[in-house]
């Protein structure tokens, strides 16, 4: 029953707080707190907002000393922005671990699906928009390291966020190099190639998140460069 449950959670609760940040940040660790945070974060959003905090604290309370390697840690970092980045006080707090290092960040091989979390995750436009251009400043860098699920992340908040979708499109159509030939935008974006390998007659298959964005900006407000 119900107080069962919240025995069981407040017991959890005190067991993880009480961690040192050397287990907290262990493979097993990180996909306990995971599912603990989806669930409390539904059930006591209050408790889910302490543990976060706590979180931050012992585990990123200083952001030019985190281990962006470790994907346990990549991983941690993502629970906490999805559990967190959308609160008054928990969001500033996590954008001052990420704050100034997204564009870094997106072009790693593996931080960068805390940057794919960001983007899915924030409701706040002008937040929003600071990171569009942050990314879209070093898409070309983020996308020659293969990071392209940040690609389709951002163009899926541009269309659900409604807000900067202008400076999405413009950075895709320079990424693609195809800016006085933009007909030739949405199959460049659909096999993800510049206009120069397209025109070399470089034609790989069809690129899933290519693809995806591509749907994306189909559903921008003035999608009239795609079709």
């Amino acid at each position: 029953d119900r107080e069962q449950m919240d025995e069981v959670l407040d017991t959890l609760t005190a067991r993880l707080t009480a961690l040192p940040k050397e287990l907290l940040t262990t493979e097993l660790c990180v996909r306990v707190i995971q599912v603990y945070l989806s669930l409390v974060s539904k059930k006591q959003p209050k408790t889910a907002r302490g543990v976060v905090r706590h979180l931050l604290t012992v585990c990123f309370s200083n952001p030019d000393q985190v281990d962006w390697e470790d994907s346990a840690v990549v991983r941690l970092m993502e629970a906490l922005v999805v559990a967190g980045i959308n609160h008054a006080k928990l969001g500033p707090k996590e954008m001052e671990v990420l704050g100034g290092k997204v564009a870094e960040l997106a072009k790693h091989p593996t931080a960068n699906f805390v940057v794919q979390s960001l983007l899915e995750q924030i409701l706040d436009k002008e937040r929003y928009l600071v990171l569009a251009e942050e990314v879209v400043a070093g898409l070309e860098e983020v996308l020659a390291t293969g990071a392209t699920g940040v690609l389709l992340a951002l163009t899926k908040s541009a269309v659900r966020l409604e807000a900067g979708q202008t400076v999405v499109m413009a950075g895709i159509i320079k990424v693609l190099h195809c800016s006085e030939k933009q007909e030739l935008l949405a199959p460049l974006l659909a096999h993800l190639v510049t206009i120069e390998s397209w025109s070399e007659g470089e034609h790989p298959p069809v690129h899933l998140h290519g693809s995806l964005a591509l749907q994306q900006l189909l559903l921008f407000s003035k999608p009239i460069k795609v079709v």
